[in-house]
This record gives C-alpha cells, structure tokens and sequence, in this order.
C-alpha cells in the first residue's frame, strides 16, 4: 500500500513541477479554409448574377457576355489586423471542352475603406485557361512586398472580383490565414 500512494505522489509532484514550469511563447500556425464558389460568389449586379449558373462544383458564367463575380473567403479569424497570409481562388475552362482558351481577370480587394478604418488596396492578376482545365489565381506576400509567399504585409479583409468570361467557372475560394495557437 506504501508503495502504491509513494508512486502516485512521485507522479503528482512530477506532473505539478511540469504544469507550473515558465510559460513558453505564443507560437503562430497556419490555418487553411477553403469554400466552394457556389457558395462564396455571386454576381456584383443582380443583371451579373442572373449570367451565373450554379453547380455543385462552382459558379459559371452560362451567357455569351462577360459577368462581373464577387467572392469572398469564409472563416478568416481576426486575431491582428492582417491575418489573411494567402487568398486564393480556383478557375475552370471545363464547360467549355473543344472551345478557345479564356483569360480570367481578377482584383484582390483588401481593406474596407473608410467604413472599416483600414486602406483599401487593389491587386490584379489574370489566368488563361485552356479548354477543359482548371486554374488558379493566388495572392501572398509576393504581391504585398515580400520576396516569399509568407513573408510580406498580410491581407486584413480580402475579396475578389473577376470578369468572368462565357464558360468560364470559380470553383473555389482558399485562405491562408495566420493564427495563434495559444500556448
């Protein structure tokens, strides 16, 4: 019996040393959301919205006139101001097989103005996608200064819009986002 309660307090007293140790430092972690485009991209104008067709696998533009798509991410957490390390964006050709190559253009948008107290700031890219394929457009610290993707100035609320020719699909918006882990 003595040796049982000599053991059990032998590992209290371990365990009690380890739980009141120092306090180690917060260390950060990637988190990554990615969101269907049928459900995180609509068209800017109720006229735009109604050139879209939904999918289970994405948003495509069903008419012969470009529409103008916005999307957003979903999930991104507010830790600090800029947590957004990588937007991204998936693209498709595929209802298009046997068609011309399409060139997607797109605007990363990132801050709210004066509405939300931050800048707004536009970054434009486009894709070329050729028939019958995907895709996909990023944005990351390449594009904010940095010479890595995870090392420029983070995004504090991103969206996108793009000018989505016929045919052509989002699939999916992606984040990157930075986080604490809390320990």
């Amino acid at each position: 019996m003595k040796t049982l309660n000599s053991a059990i307090i032998a590992a209290l007293v371990l365990v009690s040393g380890t739980a009141f140790s120092a306090p180690t430092q917060a260390a950060k972690v990637y988190e990554s959301v990615m969101s269907a485009g049928a459900t995180t991209c609509r068209g800017a104008t109720p006229a735009y919205n109604n050139m879209l067709l939904t999918k289970d696998d994405g948003r495509w533009n069903s008419t012969v006139n470009p529409s103008v798509v916005i999307c957003g991410g979903s999930s991104i957490p507010m830790n600090h101001d800029g947590d957004v390390v990588v937007f991204e964006i998936g693209l498709t050709n595929v209802n298009n097989p046997g068609g011309a190559a399409v060139v997607v253009k797109c605007t990363l948008t990132d801050g709210l103005g004066v509405a939300g107290g931050t800048s707004t700031v536009l970054y434009t890219k486009q894709q070329t996608i050729q028939p019958g394929q995907a895709a996909y457009l990023d944005w990351d610290g390449n594009d904010t200064g940095g010479t890595r993707w995870d090392d420029g100035a983070h995004f504090i609320y991103p969206t996108v819009s793009c000018c989505l020719p016929p045919k052509a699909q989002i699939s999916y918006t992606a984040t990157i986002a930075q986080e604490d882990n809390g320990l």
